[in-house]
């Protein structure tokens, strides 16, 4: 987009970054493909490279989808302290019960 004759770059900081056509993301991928090169890791690869072209034909964000991972590995119920600092239930029913049950 021009504006008063400059392109504006700040409107680009939003678009995702992309390493041919692929997201960004791929590089690590192929890092690891070019420092140990093995079947394996060529493997990996070609199924990261799928993985993200099946992401993006499907208009699927990868941060989004590696958040909601995150969070169902995590469970349903994120503590902000340890279990072992929480505070235990205790169940205060019997102050309740009638003293003249007949």
């Amino acid at each position: 987009m021009v504006m008063f004759g400059e392109r504006n770059y700040w409107r680009d900081t939003q678009r995702p970054a992309r390493f041919l056509c692929f997201d960004a993301r791929i590089a690590i991928f192929i890092g690891l493909a070019l420092l140990h090169f093995r079947p394996w890791t060529l493997m990996l690869l070609t199924a990261a490279a799928v993985v993200f072209l099946w992401m993006d034909w499907k208009g699927i964000n990868p941060a989004n989808s590696f958040r909601h991972i995150r969070t169902f590995l995590a469970g349903p119920i994120i503590l902000a302290r340890p279990r072992r600092e929480m505070r235990h239930p205790i169940d205060y029913g019997f102050e309740f019960q009638s003293r003249h049950a007949d």
